[in-house]
């Protein structure tokens, strides 16, 4: 896929089709890492850590850390 670089404002842009970001697994607005290297840009997902609130949501409400675990049996070393 070609495409051109274009003036926007005091800076340069490059319009990426949706079908490209989809298939790179981005989205419009998604923060991303831009590094150049010997005449290449390469585009990458930022990492972002995620607070325990937004982890706990991924459970749907299913998350319960107040009831005792079930770890299995030993397999080493471990006093239990």
């Amino acid at each position: 896929m070609q495409t051109q670089i274009k003036s926007w404002g005091n800076s340069q842009a490059i319009r990426l089709a949706k079908e490209l970001l989809e298939i790179a697994g981005m989205k419009a607005n998604e923060e991303v890492n831009i590094e150049a290297c010997n005449g290449q840009i390469t585009i990458s997902k930022s990492f972002k850590h995620k607070t325990l609130e937004e982890r706990a949501a991924e459970y749907n409400g299913r998350l319960n850390l107040n009831d005792p675990q079930d770890w299995g049996e030993p397999t080493g070393r471990e006093i239990w």
